[in-house]
């Protein structure tokens, strides 16, 4: 049975048009967006991101954030504006980030929600 799982996972990272998250097995749920970090506030507590799409707001009071050397980081206080990122998550009453990874910048036209990439 875990087996099942590890090759389910494995599938899974094969198959993702973005890198795997570090603290986590994505599921057919998850999703990821890239862009660059416009604020972090961890009272309210939410993160907002500028991607190729817009400005998306995830809810983040639960959420791994993970420096470009893989290594876990303080928090959401390690995210500075400007800051390229990835940001993992499900959509469930909003969308609920799990795990914030800072990354080098995007390709451009990589990241984009196949409806943004759509655009004329």
């Amino acid at each position: 049975m875990l087996a099942s799982a590890h090759l389910l996972a494995l599938a899974l990272a094969a198959g993702s048009p973005y890198p795997p998250p570090h603290g986590f097995t994505p599921d057919e749920k998850t999703k990821c967006d890239m862009g660059k970090v416009r604020s972090a506030d961890a009272r309210a507590p939410e993160l907002r991101v500028d991607t190729p799409a817009g400005v998306v707001t995830y809810q983040v009071a639960d959420v791994r954030v993970i420096g470009k050397d893989g290594a876990p980081l303080s928090g959401l206080d390690a995210l500075k504006p400007g800051d390229d990122v990835r940001v993992y998550y499900v959509v469930r009453d909003g969308a609920i980030a799990r795990e914030v990874d800072l990354a080098d910048a995007p390709a451009p036209g990589m990241g984009a929600p196949a409806a943004a990439a759509a655009k004329p």
